[in-house]
């Protein structure tokens, strides 16, 4: 018998994109390269239209003009 699957709750919320990030001119942290091996930490749940009861999120990164692996 093939196994079954939780039920889903919650509530999608979908949402008009926006840039929330961006660490070349600083928007939602402080604008500057972000180095290899460390992070640019953004809470998204409240920002924008995002509900601050969200457990979840989908997004998009782009990394323009990379010097390294990240």
């Amino acid at each position: 018998m093939p196994a079954t699957a939780a039920p889903m709750s919650g509530t999608y919320h979908g949402l008009t994109p926006t840039r929330i990030l961006d660490t070349r001119i600083g928007i939602g942290v402080v604008a500057g390269v972000v180095s290899s091996g460390h992070e640019a930490v953004l809470t998204v749940a409240g920002l924008k239209s995002v509900p601050t009861t969200a457990s979840a999120v989908v997004l998009n990164v782009t990394v323009s003009a990379p010097t390294g692996t990240g």
